[in-house]
């Protein structure tokens, strides 16, 4: 694929040497708008096809003449903006200079701004740039011009060419940038599935996760960042919804995964964890998340493998509007030396608060051959007033839908493994309601 990239042409911010950042935004100097046409000089003959732009003023105008004078289709896209400059944003360098003398030596050394207050972070800065990566791949087969601004592009560039975030690019107003690129070569591919894909992006600093996924159902971006920074799920530095389609980048995070009988400590840690997830994600009530009962009757509409029996265990559970996490399985779930995260936060649905601890006993202890006995462990730990035969309808209606799950899914990993689990789960606790 092959990408040309320019900074937006001179804007009366630099004119007036005001750091403009994404918060400042100023128009296309007279000077810019005079240097502009030997820019498109430059480009009409380069086989352009589409322009994509930041939609600061600067950069909107630099598209419009540039879009104009060559007959190319433009598009704005709000992850081409500029970096947050912080508390330096609207001032003059020598403003800066001398209300901010420390910030300003960060800011002018052209790495990352973490230390300057209400600046935008570098691992977010980078996970933008990520993000307009996997946007570029739907556009591998044409030859793009990009507009955009000194940060970003320096970071952009950077990822680009498989070079450090902060390594020296020209930034000059008219130059352009010219990138031959096999967008592949920065993705693997962890898991693509019909609604979901998981890829790990490396860059030169460090690992990403990049998530894209279908949905009309997701919690709003500040619960997300929340999880984020209790430490319950990775390190979110990127969240987007759009269309019915949820994009995500994270830091990569290195643990492990424990099957099987866990240590008293790491037990009653993933108990913890997860009662924390479960009240935090009520702390509000979110209409948008379907109901549990929902998934339940799509289940018996298709008369799928123990279907009378489901429905016995949906009428036997209150109707309570809790947000739950029902698919807390081992493989979910990272361990590491003082914190377990939650790898995926999407399986979530709207039921009671004795669904989710049914559930989570089912994913993460009934399957890894605990005995029932972990129930009364789980419910102290938990500390909760139901009893275990509260939970016996919970825990199979859990079982049976997973059941169901790996029957019809013949290309399921473990598939058969699973089955067997699922099904041992259901015939034991079986009797207890039929």
């Amino acid at each position: 694929m092959k990408i040309f990239l320019i900074r937006h042409a001179l804007s009366e911010g630099n004119v007036n040497h005001i750091i403009q950042g994404n918060e400042y935004d100023y128009g296309i100097s007279q000077q810019g708008k005079n240097n502009l046409n030997s820019v498109k000089e430059n480009l009409k003959d380069k086989g352009i096809s589409f322009i994509l732009h930041s939609p600061s003023a600067r950069t909107l105008e630099t598209a419009e003449y540039i879009s104009k004078s060559l007959n190319i289709p433009k598009q704005s896209v709000s992850e081409l903006r500029e970096f947050d400059s912080g508390v330096l944003a609207g001032l003059t360098h020598e403003q800066a200079k001398k209300d901010f003398p420390k910030y300003y030596d960060e800011w002018i050394k052209r790495g990352d701004l973490d230390f300057i207050p209400g600046a935008e972070k570098g691992d977010n800065l980078q996970a933008r740039s990520i993000y307009i990566a996997k946007i570029l791949q739907q556009y591998k087969d044409e030859t793009i011009l990009i507009i955009s601004h000194a940060g970003f592009m320096r970071s952009l560039i950077n990822l680009l060419s498989s070079k450090a975030r902060i390594s020296p690019i020209n930034v000059e107003h008219e130059y352009i940038h010219e990138l031959n690129i096999d967008l592949d070569e920065h993705e693997e591919i962890i898991k693509n599935l019909p609604n979901k894909s998981l890829s790990k992006v490396k860059t030169h600093e460090k690992t990403y996760v990049i998530k894209t996924r279908k949905s009309t159902e997701s919690l709003p971006d500040v619960l997300y960042y929340k999880l984020s920074e209790v430490g319950l799920i990775p390190r979110l530095c990127f969240l987007k919804l759009e269309h019915n389609n949820f994009t995500s980048v994270s830091i990569w995070e290195d643990g492990y995964h424990l099957h099987g009988k866990l240590e008293y400590s790491n037990l009653i840690r993933l108990i913890k964890a997860v009662a924390t997830l479960f009240n935090i994600i009520n702390e509000n009530n979110y209409s948008n998340i379907r109901k549990f009962s929902d998934i339940v009757n799509c289940t018996l509409s298709k008369n799928l493998s123990y279907s009378e029996v489901l429905k016995i265990c949906l009428n036997k559970l209150p109707v309570e509007n809790k947000i739950i996490h029902y698919d807390l399985h081992r493989d979910n779930i990272l361990f590491q030396k003082d914190l377990i995260k939650i790898l995926d936060v999407d399986s979530l649905t709207m039921g009671s608060k004795l669904l989710q601890i049914g559930s989570f006993i089912v994913s993460s202890f009934l399957i890894e051959d605990y005995d029932e006995s972990i129930i009364d462990n789980v419910l102290y730990i938990w500390n909760s007033d139901y009893s275990k035969e509260d939970l016996i309808p919970a825990i199979i209606a859990k079982a049976i839908l997973s059941y169901n799950y790996f029957e019809k899914n013949k290309d399921a990993q473990n598939r058969e493994h699973y089955l067997q689990k699922y099904n041992s789960v259901i015939k034991h606790f079986i009797g207890s309601i039929t």
